[in-house]
């Protein structure tokens, strides 16, 4: 029996260190390859989805993949392993899910892919929420609020008005710039249009998108006629996404430019991004 043992031995050895360089010892000895890449979320906006993880020790770079409906994933960026963050723009299509999937690569092994995470591309409203109080429409001009744009460009792609009881006019939104005064953007908004519901927004998408610079101050406004169609009072106060800052109510009249800087009161009015 003695003599056997010591004979197997060898060939079990032998045996052993061949399934260790043929498929590895991860395989042998039921051991992942790599953990998976943890905190993967996403943040959806017009036509752009954001997103994150967390941090992998040591991670050589890490795979995003996304695929569309029933297709094949296809990896869309290689991103640096000290890089938790990718804004995906290449081809977004809004109101269509998408997933998303990434990958950690380590040592020149790359991991398994977190599961799908699903994210669909549509326009984010700035105002979160509002208060209104009464209505008027003893003013000829353009009423609105003043913002200060974050530390990113925004892309804004749809201006928006809160409707009060009676309104049937056509009205023209536009955004100004501070510094030059000059007109960026504007749209028409017809208040015949769905919704009509007292106080909610009525929007308008712009001719195109445009940017908004990190850091300059914008007037986001709303023509009005006298005796006209009725718009809320600069007593009202809205809450707002991160993207920029309310600065306070601001009116134009005959091209001069006023300013209440008691935010968060505005004249309320709304844009999409």
């Amino acid at each position: 029996m003695i003599d056997s043992f010591v004979l197997l031995t060898p060939i079990l050895i032998l045996v052993v260190v061949s399934l260790l360089v043929f498929v590895g010892c991860d395989v042998v000895f039921g051991l992942d390859r790599l953990d998976k890449p943890t905190g993967f979320a996403a943040t959806t906006r017009s036509q752009r989805v954001d997103l994150t993880w967390n941090p992998y020790p040591n991670a050589e770079k890490f795979y995003v993949w996304r695929r569309e409906g029933q297709g094949d994933h296809e990896k869309i960026a290689t991103k640096s392993g000290s890089e938790t963050f990718h804004k995906d723009t290449d081809g977004l299509v809004n109101d269509t899910e998408y997933f998303y999937q990434l990958s950690v690569v380590l040592d020149g092994d790359e991991g398994d892919r977190t599961a799908d995470l699903p994210a669909t591309p549509n326009p984010v409203s700035f105002v979160k929420t509002k208060t209104l109080t009464t209505a008027r429409n003893d003013f000829t001009g353009s009423v609105g609020m003043s913002i200060v744009v974050a530390g990113e460009d925004l892309d804004v792609v749809t201006l928006g008005r809160p409707y009060a009881l009676g309104n049937v006019q056509t009205h023209t939104l536009k955004i100004v710039d501070e510094l030059s005064k000059a007109v960026i953007a504007s749209v028409m908004l017809d208040t015949m249009q769905l919704p009509r519901s007292v106080g909610d927004f009525q929007y308008a998408p712009l001719p195109a998108p445009v940017t908004l610079t990190a850091g300059r101050t914008y007037y986001i406004l709303s023509s009005e006629v006298s005796g006209g169609d009725q718009f809320y009072r600069h007593d009202a106060t809205v809450t707002t996404t991160e993207v920029a800052a309310v600065g306070g109510a601001i009116f134009e009249q005959a091209g001069t430019f006023m300013q209440d800087e008691t935010a968060p009161r505005v004249y309320p009015v709304d844009l999409q991004y």
